[in-house]
């Protein structure tokens, strides 16, 4: 069991309880000064032979009160100040309620992560259910949000635009299974070296082929879905980056939603997500410029669907939660640009088109932001379900 923390009942406290706690400090602070004054009193009229032996008490006196003070500081704040947890639940709350007020705008971008979304949040609550406990009431309140904002937006995005609903468009709806794997740490041994930057191209055109293979015939052999060598080949070319990976990563896990695999191998994951994981920490590197926030927020979040817990670092979620505007959305479009590790020369990339919304803010981006957002969500939960109870095994 973690050691006691007088201030660790910051998760559970109520408005009482913090007033409670209020009083309580502050109580003993005037204690502690009407004491020192009356002792003060009392020294007037002390024998002089005992004088040094008053100052002596009156300064250990006043130390105390102003350890009181530092104590009910400290206390107070950890009260009152919400939990990471906490933080991150709101802002994913916020990101929902935008999308919740414009489901119509939306593109198939970002109505795809809605739903994924969605799933994450049922898969939180049927896998580890006493982690979610204390959280449970809002896990299910964004989880019914998510699945209104992804049907309703589904049907716009459709009549919007059917030819290419027609290819992609199943992608907005519900999977045959949720997408769950225990949390864990993406093994550095599995970690590439990249191509160079001129050799790396996303083609979003290719890539939608490949994932429209994935809406094949059900059925029990050993390619339910039919899908080319092409794209088994494309989607497993090792050594790649940005988008080209993040991308990679996201067909397998469809490969498993839409039931054309049982499960993605161990070390496809591995792979994957080490490299990934060595992408976005050159992001951090550079700063997290603007220019890479879009791909970041796809790397935290995809992996985060894997169970990739590295993705869950303190100054990566607190960039997530500083790029979403107070309405709940993110903005500021930037050009990605593919940087090699050994050169200063930038190229431009292309990327999957992103929509703009009537006020600005952006559909992929927002789209990614709330799969990273989820993401971290599990994993903080995991740590105060690990903190109270000293471990993870349910």
């Amino acid at each position: 069991m973690p050691p006691y923390n007088p201030c660790s009942c910051k998760q559970q406290s109520s408005p009482v309880f913090i007033a409670a706690v209020h009083c309580y400090l502050y109580l003993n602070l005037w204690v502690c000064l009407f004491y020192a004054c009356a002792d003060n009193q009392r020294s007037f009229s002390t024998n002089s032979r005992h004088s040094k032996n008053r100052r002596r008490e009156k300064k250990m006196i006043f130390l105390s009160c102003i350890l009181v003070s530092a104590v009910s500081s400290v206390c107070l704040s950890a009260v009152t100040e919400p939990s990471v947890l906490d933080q991150t639940l709101d802002a994913l709350e916020r990101s929902l309620q935008y999308m919740h007020n414009r489901a119509s705008e939306f593109n198939i971008d970002g109505i795809f992560c809605v739903r994924r979304v969605q799933e994450q949040l049922q898969a939180f609550l049927k896998h580890e259910p006493q982690v979610f406990q204390r959280i449970r009431p809002q896990i299910l309140e964004l989880k019914d949000k998510a699945k209104q904002i992804a049907d309703r937006g589904m049907r716009s995005a459709a009549r919007k635009d059917p030819s290419y609903s027609s290819e992609v468009g199943f992608l907005m709806r519900e999977g045959a299974k949720l997408l769950w794997y225990p949390s864990r740490d993406a093994p550095g041994s599995s970690i590439e070296e990249p191509i160079p930057c001129k050799d790396s191209f996303f083609n979003g055109t290719s890539s939608d082929y490949c994932f429209n293979q994935l809406s094949g015939p059900r059925s029990r052999n050993s390619n339910p879905c039919n899908i080319s060598t092409w794209c088994i080949e494309e989607k497993s070319k090792p050594n790649q980056r940005d988008y080209v990976l993040t991308h990679q990563v996201l067909f397998w896990q469809l490969a498993e939603v839409w039931e054309c695999i049982q499960h993605v191998p161990a070390n496809i994951r591995d792979r994957l997500c080490s490299n990934v994981l060595r992408d976005a920490e050159m992001t951090e590197r550079m700063n997290f410029p603007e220019s890479h926030a879009d791909l970041f927020l796809e790397q935290i979040g995809l992996c985060g669907l894997w169970g990739y817990k590295d993705f869950n670092k303190p100054e990566w979620l607190k960039k997530v939660l500083e790029w979403q505007q107070q309405s709940g959305c993110y903005t500021d479009l930037k050009d990605f640009r593919c940087i090699d590790d050994s050169e200063t020369k930038t190229l431009l990339r292309v990327k999957r088109t992103e929509q703009f919304l009537s006020d600005g803010c952006l559909s992929h981006k927002t789209g990614v932001a709330l799969l990273a957002l989820a993401a971290n969500v599990r994993f903080e939960a995991e740590k105060e379900y690990i903190q109270t109870h000293g471990n993870l095994i349910l």
